[in-house]
């Protein structure tokens, strides 16, 4: 027997759901672990894009760099900041998260709270809540 699983939303609105989420994760990870934080806040800026995609009607891609490519074509001129920032922000969660080779040996992931870094969190949660606004989502 299947199981309750709660009323049924739109895409777009579990998307949002899922961005407001991980927005909240990334201020409570922000002081004490910022490699989480900048997980979650990517999360937030690319689940953010796929609900501006989604509302439109479109299919969300399921790869990273296509989900904010796809966001980019459709609201770039809206959102010019976009683009710089989710693919900075891109890099910086992958700097955290996974250890590098160089020449023959392995380098750790940064996870040092760099204010470049911690600048980042701030303004790309500024950024998918005014999406969130802006675009009625």
């Amino acid at each position: 027997m299947p199981r309750n699983r709660g009323p049924t939303i739109s895409e777009s609105e579990a998307y949002r759901r899922t961005a407001e989420r991980n927005l909240e994760m990334a201020g409570i990870l922000f002081f004490s672990h910022i490699e989480g934080a900048l997980f979650h806040t990517y999360h937030a800026l690319e689940s953010v894009a796929c609900a501006a995609i989604a509302s439109a009607r479109t299919p969300v891609p399921t790869a990273h760099r296509r989900k904010l490519s796809a966001f980019t074509t459709m609201y770039g001129r809206r959102f010019p900041q976009f683009a710089p920032l989710a693919f900075t922000l891109l890099a910086f969660r992958n700097d955290t998260l996974y250890p590098r080779l160089m020449t023959a040996d392995w380098q750790a992931p940064d996870i040092a709270a760099g204010g470049v870094k911690a600048a980042a969190v701030k303004q790309t949660a500024g950024m998918v809540r005014r999406i969130i606004r802006d675009l009625g989502l």
